[in-house]
């Protein structure tokens, strides 16, 4: 935690108004440069973060906070030390960094300013991403002498060395050697690392999400991504890492996918605070989400109904209650699982499932909490499907496939739905998923009952610029709309075109808003949260 007290044992002298509007001006550029860099355009009717920060610093006001850490960065004043913009701040890692941060720290660091103290901890870990690319090379220099050996069995033995040599177990050690073999064919990767740009779990993102390519196309993405790589998170690195490998090889992601399903499994592990840990992993997306969805609809139905718990401890309930032929209170904190009752709620306000089928009788209707994100609708024009309760009592549809019993929301390009384009799609709080996936989703969605579907105009830049909900999907192939489409050419052109004709584009306002839906309440209605969500 950051004190405020100023009579705190290491006080931030207070940061001049100039240098806190050119701190926002900084971030300002980092995040344009980002924007730009994944297609998208800041809005010209936003104001910038420059124009905020003008308006509301007055020199004159006295700091909420220290802003130390905040503006630490190479564009600082300079001085000695680990200050913002020092040599040391901007020195490469190796042995004379190693050795001022060796002496800084022997002289103790309480004595040092929130500026100093970030400086020190990005040179250490600039310091750790250096060790950590010579270990990885000379990881992947120890496979490469083993597959040298005579013997071929000698290099399938590899992973085993290291776990001796490291004390690793032997699942850590082979993911080890498989992160240091990745990286050896990525030599900007390895660079970056070594010069501290990146840290290792950067580093690793780029490695396995390239790791579905051949070298020159892993040498292209990996080209693409690592200018900008340092300054984003590994979550972001990864979403765009796999727009990229998507669109370079999608039939490479197929593959992998279907190589994983094949290795699907159940762990069981314990935890470090003497609980369990229970998962499926490498399951089959489709079915993975009507069973997350199943879980949750359940959950937010005994909330309605009054158990005294939030939402997660329900969620894990309900996990455990099917998983075990249990009422779900059972396994809610403060109930004992083995003492024999019945879980069937007492004075503390706990509630059991309606009879019949739960999610359809409570599952709340708000589209608020879970309203599509249309902000991975990168195409022209793209169809966004959600999947809400489903009328079946059956967790099989009606053409067979798994019915997703609460509410999944997908955002697919239109082109993608009607097979002209590999465009990927991304569903809200998964991410993205392949063109294969994302029209398979979309047919088991389109044969849920109460399904709505939306349709997006976007803009050159991306932006969403029109919109329109409908109650069926868009047609596919000639199998009918809930079957893929088929060879080009098979769709029928008039099919598409009585759809759009059905349709009431809303124009979403950019650069000046007309007030057209404005409502003199604190709360907005639904169709205009929707439009904003969209937006």
């Amino acid at each position: 935690m950051i004190p405020s007290d100023p009579d705190s044992t290491y006080p931030a002298a207070p940061q001049p108004a100039s240098l806190m509007a050119e701190e926002w001006a900084r971030q300002e550029a980092i995040l344009t440069a980002e924007i730009e860099a994944s297609g998208d355009r800041v809005p010209p009717d936003d104001a910038s973060l420059g124009e905020l920060a003008g308006s509301t610093v007055d020199s004159t006001m006295e700091e909420p906070f220290p802003w130390g850490v905040i503006t630490h960065g190479p564009g600082g004043p300079g001085g000695a030390g680990f200050k913002s913009g020092s040599v040391l701040d901007n020195l490469s890692p190796g042995p004379v960094l190693a050795g001022a941060l060796q002496d800084t720290c022997a002289r103790g660091l309480t004595g040092l300013s929130d500026d100093e103290l970030a400086g020190v901890i990005l040179a250490w870990r600039r310091c750790e991403s250096y060790a950590a690319a010579g270990m990885l090379a000379a990881v992947a220099e120890l496979h490469r002498r083993r597959l040298a050996h005579p013997d071929p069995h000698v290099g399938e033995h590899a992973g085993d060395e290291l776990a001796i040599l490291l004390t690793l177990t032997g699942y850590s050690a082979a993911g080890l050697l498989d992160q240091a073999l990745a990286l050896s064919r990525l030599p900007a990767t390895m660079a970056a690392l070594s010069a501290g740009r990146i840290d290792r779990g950067r580093a690793a993102v780029i490695g396995y999400e390239t790791g579905l390519l051949d070298d020159s196309l892993a040498a292209a993405v990996e080209q693409l991504v690592i200018e900008d790589a340092p300054a984003q998170t590994t979550a972001r690195l990864r979403a765009r890492l796999r727009r990229a490998v998507l669109a370079a090889d999608p039939e490479a992601a197929r593959r992998r996918k279907e190589r994983a399903i094949k290795d699907a499994r159940v762990e069981l592990h314990a935890e470090m605070a003497g609980t369990a840990a229970l998962a499926g992993r490498d399951l089959p997306l489709v079915a993975a989400l009507a069973a997350d969805t199943r879980i949750d609809a359940q959950a937010r139905a005994l909330k309605a109904g009054g158990a005294a718990a939030t939402l997660a401890q329900l969620r894990a309930a309900v996990f455990l209650g099917l998983l075990t032929g249990q009422e779900a209170t059972r396994f809610l904190p403060g109930q004992d699982p083995d003492d024999g009752s019945d879980g069937s709620g007492d004075a503390a306000g706990e509630a059991t499932l309606p009879p019949g089928d739960p999610v359809r009788a409570t599952q709340p209707r708000d589209d608020r909490a879970t309203a599509p994100d249309p902000g991975a609708q990168n195409a022209g024009n793209a169809a966004a499907a959600k999947c809400s309760p489903a009328g079946s009592r059956s967790p099989v549809g009606p053409g067979g496939g798994l019915v997703a019993r609460g509410s999944v929301h997908l955002t697919v390009p239109l082109n993608t739905w009607l097979g002209l384009s590999d465009s990927p799609g991304e569903i809200l709080g998964y991410g993205l998923v392949d063109a294969g996936t994302s029209r398979d989703l979309a047919g088991d969605i389109a044969a849920t009952r109460g399904s709505r579907w939306c349709l997006t105009i976007t803009g050159p830049a991306g932006r969403a610029i029109a919109h329109a909900c409908a109650r069926r999907p868009p047609p596919a192939g000639p199998g009918g709309p809930l079957h893929p489409p088929g060879p080009p050419g098979s769709r029928r052109p008039g099919d598409m075109a009585s759809w759009l004709g059905q349709l009431k584009l809303s124009r979403i306002e950019a650069v000046t808003c007309s007030h057209a839906r404005e409502v003199p309440g604190y709360r907005i209605p639904d169709s205009l949260h929707h439009l904003v969500k969209t937006r």
